[in-house]
């Protein structure tokens, strides 16, 4: 706080001594006891560009920063009230109008009995080194940060660094030493310890590569097993490079990655390709891509199988699989992919076919295909299968040649077939049957169907043979006539006997025959007995 005493009362120093501190290129001003500057040599009336008057007192607080202000007031008169040395950072205003960083610094001086007498002080601009300082501290935070953001991302990415030269490991990051379980604040393992610390089928291989990169430098990968102190294993994967100065190998820099997770989904989805190839393989089924954009065609193993062609060979293109195809059946394929490509509204398809293979043989083939679409609806890729069938369909050929002949022989023999499941009343009639009864095939027969058929007069005889069958008759056989809506009779002849299924369900499988033929010659050679014209 400034004296009451006046300006103009103030002694300012001796005329001598203020020529010498004004030649002075330091910043320098003096006080008096109570605070009041007093003095400020020419260098400081030139940095701020103002004369003295306008600085004398607590004028000068003018040129200070008005952030500071407040500050170096407050470290000032605390000084003043304690009498110890004042030192204080404050930006001031130079003549330019440019704040610039000064340490400022008093002193007190006193007279023989220690009563302060004079303060001297002085300013020094410091904005270069603060300048300085601030670019330090930015450069350490921008370090730090960096670091930060590397740890981090070594941590969140299961990544560590690590050096190493002769003498062994001398660096390990922290992620390291969390990815083998260890603390972070311990040194790097020495070399003997590092490879106890690998799974024992991995630790020769281990130390001979290291052995080989020290005799001959050179850049390396690989992936090895980490046994934890808890027993947990794990499977790291180690890039290093060497670092060579002078023909002479300085050191090795490097990361290591935790590569568990990706390298047990790997050997995972080799063991289920190796599961699908194997049941590809065993049910002749093949699975295929077509690439409508690049043109190309990918097959699994089995589908190279199943047309003939080896794994190992470069292709297939789509003219090799024409080449292949059945002339009888290459059209209705080029067609089918003319319009599965162009259709917009294409959907999954299926179809048959047969290939020829270069020996001859003859395959019969069932493909089933699904689209693939990008973002506009564009069909881009094509997915399918194909299952070799030609089993199935030589097999289904016989049966087919086999039935043609039985119904041939049923039709020759006027003898029809049945199955009869009494538990849910499904029936089931060959052919011959349908043409014995007269029924149209299209008609599902009943027992309520088939009793319409039965004479009336051999109806109640049926119906008891039926309800013999209902009530756990293991067999039956029986004769009864059929009355045509036509009004021609028919005789007919049925006999079945029961299987039953793992469930213990019931069905009776038989045959029925048209014997009206023969009904018809014994009742005539009957006739002609009775009438003495035939002796037997």
């Amino acid at each position: 706080m400034a004296s009451a005493a006046h300006d103009s009362d103030r002694p300012g120093p001796a005329p001598d001594f203020q020529l010498l501190i004004d030649s002075a290129p330091a910043l320098i001003h003096t006080s008096l006891p109570d605070g009041y500057l007093d003095f400020f040599n020419q260098s400081w009336l030139e940095y701020v560009g103002l004369p003295l008057e306008e600085l004398q007192g607590w004028k000068w607080t003018a040129v200070i920063h008005p952030d500071d202000v407040e500050g170096i007031v407050a470290v000032w008169r605390a000084s003043l009230a304690s009498g110890k040395p004042f030192l204080y950072e404050a930006r001031v205003r130079r003549a330019d109008g440019e704040y610039r960083w000064m340490l400022h610094h008093k002193v007190a001086i006193r007279d023989e009995h220690g009563k302060i007498v004079k303060w001297n002080g002085s300013s020094i601009d410091i904005q270069d080194r603060k300048t300085a300082e601030e670019q330090v501290r930015r450069n350490s935070e921008k370090l730090q940060r960096s670091e930060f953001y590397l740890a981090e991302g070594q941590r969140l990415g299961h990544m560590g660094s690590w050096a190493f030269d002769a003498g062994g490991f001398y660096y390990w990051s922290p992620e390291l030493f969390r990815m083998h379980g260890l603390d972070p604040a311990s040194k790097p393992p020495g070399l003997q310890e590092y490879l106890d610390g690998l799974h024992p089928q991995d630790r020769e291989s281990m130390a001979d590569l290291i052995k080989g990169i020290l005799a001959s430098p050179s850049p390396f990968d690989a992936t090895k097993r980490i046994v934890r102190p808890d027993g947990e294993v794990r499977y790291i994967r180690c890039v290093g490079v060497p670092l060579v100065e002078n023909q002479s190998l300085k050191k090795f820099v490097g990361s290591a990655i935790d590569v568990t997770d990706h390298e047990l989904l790997t050997r995972e989805l080799r063991r289920r390709e190796a599961y699908l190839a194997e049941a590809q393989r065993l049910s002749h089924t093949g699975s295929w891509a077509w690439n409508l954009r690049a043109g190309a065609l990918f097959w699994s193993e089995e589908i190279y199988r199943i047309y003939g062609f080896r794994p190992q060979e470069t292709g297939p293109t789509w003219e090799q699989f024409l080449e292949r195809v059945h002339p009888d059946d290459r059209a209705q394929i080029e067609q089918r992919a003319t319009v599965e490509t162009t259709r917009k509204e294409w959907i999954d398809s299926h179809g048959d076919f047969r290939i020829v293979l270069p020996d001859g043989t003859i395959k019969y083939l069932h493909s089933v295909a699904h689209p693939a679409r990008d973002g506009s609806g564009e069909i881009t890729e094509i997915i399918g299968t194909v299952m070799d069938v030609t089993e199935h369909e030589l097999l289904t050929q016989e049966l087919r040649r086999r039935e043609a002949y039985l119904a041939e022989a049923q039709r020759l023999s006027h003898t029809g077939s049945f199955g009869w499941r009494p538990d849910t009343g499904e029936i089931v009639w060959s052919a011959e049957t349908y043409r014995i009864f007269e029924y149209d095939p299209s008609v599902k027969p009943t027992i309520d169907s088939l009793e319409q058929r039965i004479h009336p007069e051999d109806r109640t005889d049926f119906k008891e043979v039926i309800s013999r069958a209902f009530a756990g008759a293991p067999e039956f056989e029986h004769a009864y006539r059929l009355l045509l809506p036509d009004g021609r009779v028919k005789h007919v002849h049925a006999l079945a006997h029961v299987l039953r299924d793992a469930s213990g369900n019931r069905e009776f499988v038989g045959a029925v025959t048209d014997i009206t033929e023969r009904k018809t010659a014994e009742d005539k050679i009957r006739r002609l007995v009775e009438a003495g014209i035939l002796g037997i």
